[in-house]
């Protein structure tokens, strides 16, 4: 196995994680399971030259980025990524908490620490995820147009990049 990671990015993440993490390198395979820390960073996307998965959540500190590929070979990123509270967003309200499957309304979000850049996504309880253009008002509320969903309860996943 002649795998190597040449570079990687973003290297912060709040601690909820969801930011898509890009590996780069030459070589990669389609056997190499990323992690950050001891969790599995799960894949988005991968050619022979980059892995695109996305950021788990973990407790704030540094973690390795590390590929497990063929023949218990571990490759380690150049760079860690540091999981920071600062840049874990919270929310506080949300408005509609009930909305039709038709799609149109307007969700809004109050919340602090959205950085300059949010981004926004619902996951129903069977895990898939519907990611949401989001616009930051001038007030500092956030706001999406929610698409036509199925019946469902949804999880709201704010991030910052």
């Amino acid at each position: 196995y002649l795998g190597e990671i040449t570079g990687n990015s973003p290297t912060t993440s709040g601690l909820g994680g969801g930011l898509l993490h890009t590996i780069t390198g030459n070589g990669l395979c389609v056997e190499d399971v990323p992690k950050v820390g001891e969790n599995n960073c799960p894949v988005t996307s991968r050619s022979d030259t980059e892995i695109v998965c996305t950021i788990p959540p973990a407790s704030a500190g540094t973690l390795d980025v590390t590929l497990h590929g063929p023949d218990d070979t571990v490759l380690t990123a150049p760079q860690q990524i540091t999981m920071d509270e600062a840049l874990t967003p919270i929310i506080e309200s949300y408005d509609p908490e009930e909305v039709s499957v038709a799609g149109g309304q307007t969700l809004t979000i109050v919340a602090t620490g959205i950085g300059d850049s949010p981004t926004l996504a619902l996951r129903s309880e069977d895990g898939e995820t519907v990611s949401l253009e989001v616009s930051v008002t001038e007030s500092g509320s956030l706001t999406a147009t929610l698409p036509s969903l199925p019946p469902d309860d949804y999880d709201i996943l704010l991030f910052t990049a």
